[in-house]
């Protein structure tokens, strides 16, 4: 028992050695899943699994403020219950160019607010292409929290609200997307702690 609480001891404290260090700008890589659907007052949406991943590029403008660009490729959608019983899928493949402010709030731990455009490269119901019934470019905003550690390691929640009808020509449902989204990131390459005199 003492062994089992010695190994649990020590393991937290080599993560918390890890985050414990200050992160540094620079340029990296992040992935992760993201659960996304469509918001109507007109109708309801059901939330699908997706995934997306790119690049960012953290870069310290303050002592507790870093802007972050980032362009990241989005896999997302929404379901859709239909009268026959069964269900409708929306599918679309998106380049995403969000824009975040990180406020520190000590090392690591940091609050996040930003927006984002889209641009849409394929959509689809059901299998079928659909991309001439959906709107091509999109705008939304977008909040979160975070954690980066100067080993590289960036962890990310975040949560995307959509500000585009995303529907050609529609006069009844007016759909918005929306996200919540779960990523690792990694800079491989690091310019030197922007927050080396933060307290």
């Amino acid at each position: 028992m003492l062994r089992r609480s010695f190994h649990v001891i020590a393991l937290f404290g080599c993560a918390g050695a890890l985050w414990a260090q200050q992160p540094s700008s620079g340029l990296g890589s992040k992935a992760g899943p993201q659960l996304t659907s469509w918001r109507s007052a007109a109708t309801k949406f059901r939330p699908v699994p997706g995934f997306l991943g790119g690049v960012y590029a953290p870069l310290g403008v303050g002592n507790r403020i870093e802007v972050q660009p980032e362009l990241l490729l989005s896999y997302q959608g929404a379901a859709q219950k239909v009268r026959e019983g069964g269900t409708t899928a929306f599918r679309a493949l998106n380049l995403q160019f969000p824009v975040m402010a990180k406020f520190f709030l000590d090392h690591t731990i940091n609050l996040q607010a930003g927006a984002f455009g889209a641009y849409s490269l394929m959509v689809t119901t059901d299998g079928k292409d659909a991309k001439d019934r959906m709107q091509t470019t999109e705008m939304g905003l977008v909040a979160g929290i975070g954690m980066d550690g100067m080993a590289g390691l960036d962890l990310t929640l975040r949560y995307s609200g959509g500000m585009t009808e995303l529907l050609k020509q529609d006069d009844a449902i007016y759909p918005t997307s929306r996200a919540v989204q779960l990523t690792c990131g990694y800079r491989f390459v690091q310019f030197g702690s922007s927050r080396s005199r933060r307290r």
